[in-house]
């Protein structure tokens, strides 16, 4: 017992070593059993577990120590008749009396197995180089001949340790394959990671390792490591000079930069990947390349540019098999552009589209992207409750998915939909969250989002006009420095709110008429037409009646009768203010009243009474029902 150091399974090797060699044995039944010690028998106890399984081992008849060393090499869960087929060999009295010994169990179905991970190891390490080498290319040989579907894990390992490099980086890149389609992201690194080291570097295995590297890289926020994955995909596309593999590795880099808002030199990337895949005749590299311009021309505010891209991206997918992916992809791009254009159901058709393919293809990564867009359009309807139950859902896929680049995005639209509902505890909980997400996978345009909507949540909802003015202006940092227009835009409609709740409405005029320039140049509709609201009612506040009077029936002609408008409520109430201080009674409770009817719609899609209770209390909803009051 001392020499088991308190390890059980040393203390039953070291029993059954004693039995082994006859220095200890049983005799009697029952209540009468006892372990009798041969007399005089003089005999050392190894020091370790290893050494006494070693010891044990080099015990055994020749026969029995070679099956062993069989079932050492094919691992675990063999049954008698395979290692029959595998081997030619008769193993199966040798195999019963190792079980008899207790070095190997046999469980109900039949599979073989070590009490011990410690006796494998022992008895593989006892095998010969040679010997090993030629078990495991059989071992290989049999499961690739087995007419079953195998884990191709289990295959690369014994290609591996049989000498066979090639056969080995084929079966790691299946094996990290199935991985990532289980979501095991860890695991799926290293397979792919194996078979790196099993290839050589400039050929196609490596590209594809690199590649899938580098897509759950981005995926976890991993932008260090990445731009390693990335560097990597072009050192091999310019060894090889393929243009399959060149367009693939610069529409990578291009991704990349957008990812962190850097579109200076991304176009370029763009066009050198368009011109690779159409000279590999790729298709699919063709529809990312469009895609991905598709994303840039939006980025840049060129909404006629992203959308021929995108519809050119479609056309080249149509709906072939084997493309529906990459049109599925594309679809959760125009359906953004869409929603930013205010066209709300052809954005929840796109989106609608995007989920079916998705889920039919079983992509959850992408089915929880276009989860997501659809649950932005309907926020922009309106059905805020709805909205964040289906962006929810999208997060609890890109969890399971472990992915987390696409996850702040969502935490903070999250966030947002709750200060529409007027619940400030949640909406603040949300966006500080999406926050720390932010920090940590580098997206800045998404973080200057957030930053607004704090900012705005702060000054209207809070009433802490100073902790407002800190958020924002980190906001405006941010946004200037990428120079993102729609988020430009953004910041611009929150500082004219915060401009009218210190009675500067000159100031408030002067950053509406900026929001609205930069989402022109963003092809934002819905932050141009909040932002004409929020300058109509400045106008109206510095005297500037007509000019007020002209911008408020310009808006209010173009969001008459129309369904999905951005946030419409807020604009109803805006024009219904101006019109009242310019003199305009008439059409003032005209505004108030479609206001009205938003706030009683809205009222009757909120199911919970928690949040029908918050969004009574919002400072718009109540100044809507109060009458529209200057705030």
């Amino acid at each position: 017992v001392h020499r088991a150091g308190g390890n059980p399974f040393f203390l039953i090797e070291l029993v059954d070593a004693l039995l082994d060699r006859g220095a200890v044995w049983v005799e009697g039944e029952g209540a009468h059993r006892r372990v009798v010690r041969r007399s005089g028998a003089a005999f050392a106890l190894p020091t370790t577990l290893e050494d006494v399984i070693a010891a044990r081992l080099a015990e055994l008849p020749e026969p029995e120590r070679h099956a062993l060393r069989w079932l050492a090499v094919t691992g675990p869960g063999m049954r008698v008749g395979e290692l029959r087929v595998l081997t030619g060999e008769e193993l199966e009295d040798e195999l019963d009396a190792l079980e008899q010994r207790g070095l190997v169990q046999r469980r109900p179905g039949g599979g073989l197995f070590f009490p011990s991970a410690v006796v494998r190891h022992v008895a593989y390490e006892s095998i010969d180089s040679a010997d090993r080498v030629r078990m495991h290319r059989m071992m290989a040989n049999y499961l690739t001949a087995l007419d079953l579907p195998i884990s191709p894990a289990r295959l690369a390992h014994h290609r591996e340790q049989a000498g066979d490099r090639a056969g080995a980086a084929d079966a790691y890149l299946a094996a990290g394959k199935a991985a990532h389609r289980m979501h095991s992201l860890d695991e799926a690194m290293r397979f792919f990671g194996r078979a790196l080291a099993m290839t050589a570097a400039h050929t196609d295995a490596a590209f594809e390792a690199h590649e899938a590297r580098e897509h759950i890289l981005r995926s976890l926020g991993r932008r260090t490591e990445q731009r390693a994955e990335l560097e990597a995909l072009r050192d091999v596309a310019d060894k090889t000079r393929r243009p399959r593999h060149t367009a693939i590795a610069f529409s990578r880099l291009a991704r990349y930069d957008l990812d962190a808002a850097r579109p200076a030199g991304v176009e370029a990337m763009l066009r050198r990947a368009l011109d690779a895949s159409i000279q590999a005749d790729d298709k699919a590299a063709e529809i990312e390349a469009l895609r991905l311009l598709g994303q840039l021309r939006r980025d840049q505010g060129d909404t006629l540019g992203a959308i021929e891209a995108l519809d050119r991206a479609l056309a080249r997918a149509q709906t072939d098999e084997r493309w529906l992916s990459a049109r599925g992809q594309t679809l959760v791009q125009k359906a953004i552009l869409e929603w930013r254009a205010a066209q709300i159901e052809e954005s929840l058709q796109s989106s609608a589209e995007a989920i079916v393919i998705f889920r039919r293809l079983g992509l959850k990564a992408h089915e929880a992207n276009a989860l997501s867009s659809l649950g932005v359009a309907l926020a922009h309807r309106g059905a805020f409750e709805d909205a964040i139950k289906v962006i929810r859902a999208s997060v609890l896929l890109d969890r399971e998915a472990g992915d987390r680049i696409h996850l702040g995005r969502k935490v903070s639209n999250i966030g947002q939909l709750y200060a529409e509902l007027g619940h400030v505890d949640h909406a603040m909980g949300f966006l500080r969250r999406a926050l720390d997400v932010f920090e940590a996978v580098a997206d800045q345009s998404a973080q200057a989002d957030a930053l607004c909507a704090m900012a705005e949540l702060l000054a209207v909802q809070v009433g802490d006009l100073v902790a407002a003015e800190g958020v924002l202006e980190e906001a405006w940092a941010i946004a200037e420095r990428i120079g993102d227009p729609y988020d430009l835009s953004h910041v611009c409609l929150v500082r004219a709110a915060l401009r009218k709740a210190h009675d500067d409405h000159a100031g408030a005029e002067a950053s509406a008429r900026e929001a609205i320039r930069h989402a022109k140049a963003a092809g934002a509709r819905g932050y141009e037409q909040l932002g004409m609201a929020a300058r109509a009612e400045a106008l109206a506040q510095i005297g500037q009646l007509d000019d007020a009077r002209r911008l408020a029936h310009q808006l209010a002609d173009r969001v008459r009768g129309r369904d999905g408008v951005e946030r419409a409520d807020h604009i109803h109430l805006m024009l219904a203010r101006a019109f009242e201080r310019a003199g305009e009674i008439a059409e003032a409770e005209a505004a108030m009243t479609r206001a009205r009817a938003l706030v009683d719609a809205r009222l009757q899609q909120i199911v919970d009474d928690g949040l029908r209770e918050t969004y009574l209390d919002a400072p718009h909803v109540r100044a809507i029902r109060e009458g529209g009051a200057p705030a």
